[in-house]
């Protein structure tokens, strides 16, 4: 009798254990991933932060500004895609978090700034940037699809009235699932009423 009473009493203990472990599992685990998650999305942020000296756009301006090149790493892999139609780029990737609400609509990282037509829009060379840069989210059932995308626009001169632009295009794939890209500066076109500055981007 003691004996049947040791097994049924390891028998409650394993089950128990399991019960316990499946329990910490199915709770522990989505908590887990959604603080992953929440460190993913703020770093990924950041890339594309206008104020972050670092972040893509800024990082394109500077090798049109100065003529060279750049190789630019994120830490996590996305979607990229570039569209020299647009002068865009955009960079997209699943999340369980997202700081933005899931409508499918792009809300602007500057101020004043509208998303629903960017390539349209120009600034004024000394007062605005030459990009503008927007992010919006999609419900994927429990998870979301977050995209954040930069546009670069014409900027002009108040005195002469000359426009400034940088464009960006594809040295090979236009899009691309990786984790670098290296930003070129390739050539500038300049005439009495543009200058455009050439910056080839490749998807390493």
């Amino acid at each position: 009798m003691k004996s049947q009473a040791d097994i049924v009493g390891l028998v409650l203990i394993v089950l128990i254990s399991i019960g316990l472990l499946s329990l910490a599992y199915t709770w522990g685990m989505p908590l887990i991933q959604k603080k992953q998650d929440t460190s993913k999305y703020e770093r990924i942020f950041k890339i594309f932060d206008p104020n972050n000296p670092n972040s893509l756009e800024r990082k394109i301006v500077y090798v049109a500004n100065s003529e060279s090149s750049e190789i630019f790493s994120s830490d996590y892999d996305g979607t990229w895609i570039i569209d020299p139609n647009e002068n865009s780029i955009s960079f997209s990737f699943v999340s369980k978090v997202t700081g933005i609400s899931p409508k499918n609509e792009w809300y602007s990282l500057l101020p004043n700034k509208d998303c629903s037509n960017p390539s349209s829009q120009e600034g004024i060379l000394g007062s605005d940037e030459s990009f503008i840069v927007c992010t919006k989210a999609k419900s994927l059932g429990d998870s979301f699809e977050i995209t954040f995308k930069i546009w670069f626009i014409n900027l002009t001169d108040p005195i002469s009235g000359k426009k400034y632009l940088i464009h960006i295009y594809p040295e090979s794939l236009n899009a691309s699932v990786t984790k670098t890209l290296k930003l070129e500066y390739s050539s500038a076109y300049e005439t009495s009423e543009i200058r455009k500055t050439n910056v080839g981007i490749v998807l390493l």
